[in-house]
Order: structure tokens, then C-alpha cells, then sequence
């Protein structure tokens, strides 16, 4: 299991508010009753504005989004987290884009 060397959540309370009880019935019916606060949402988005690679740890953040019953889009908030990027991790990445480049690669040698 990988773990994550840390998490920021920023919640945009009055949003959250508007969604809150829909979350928990959702988490309810999912999961079943909780001792804290369960939520769970159907469509829940994370709009990633920012990747950054640096010293071995990955850094991703971006925007928590939803929709209301209406359909509104909700914006939940922020999120960020940090973890390490192993080299496990780093060979399966470079395996992927092998396999892509030699697809493209096949295909403009199909087409000479």
C-alpha cells in the first residue's frame, strides 16, 4: 500500500453545506451507520490544477467538485497531497508509455 507523506483538505463550508445531508444518506445506504462523519458522493470530481514532480515526491492539487440533485456543480473545496514516487511506481509508468510509443510508432510505419 502506498502511503502519503501528507493531505490538505480546505473545505468550502456553505457548498459543502448544501450537499451535506445527500452525502450522508449516501454514506449511510453505502456503508451503513458510522461513529464519526461518513459522507459519500456518486460523482464526486477532482479537478487537478497542478502536478509537480520534485526530490522524489509527488505533489498533486486541485479542486473537489460535485453536483447538487439539481445538477449544479458544487465546489467543495481544495485538496492537495504529497507522496513518494517509488521506483516501482516510476518502472510501471515508463512500462505504459513504452507500450504507447511503440503503438505510434507502428502506425506511422504503417503509414510510409
Amino acid at each position: 500500500m502506498k502511503k502519503m507523506d501528507s493531505a490538505t483538505l480546505t473545505i468550502n463550508e456553505a457548498e459543502f453545506n448544501s450537499v451535506k445531508k445527500a452525502a450522508q444518506e449516501q454514506f449511510e445506504k453505502t456503508w451503513g451507520t458510522s461513529d464519526g462523519a461518513g459522507f459519500s458522493f456518486d460523482n464526486l470530481d477532482f479537478d487537478v490544477n497542478d502536478i509537480e514532480f520534485k526530490d522524489g515526491t509527488l505533489t498533486v492539487r486541485g479542486s473537489v467538485m460535485t453536483h447538487n440533485e439539481a445538477g449544479k456543480e458544487i465546489d467543495l473545496g481544495f485538496m492537495s497531497f504529497e507522496m513518494d514516487f517509488s521506483v516501482e511506481l516510476a518502472i510501471e509508468v515508463i512500462e505504459y508509455y513504452m507500450k504507447q510509443v511503440n503503438k505510434m510508432k507502428t502506425v506511422l510505419e504503417a503509414l510510409k
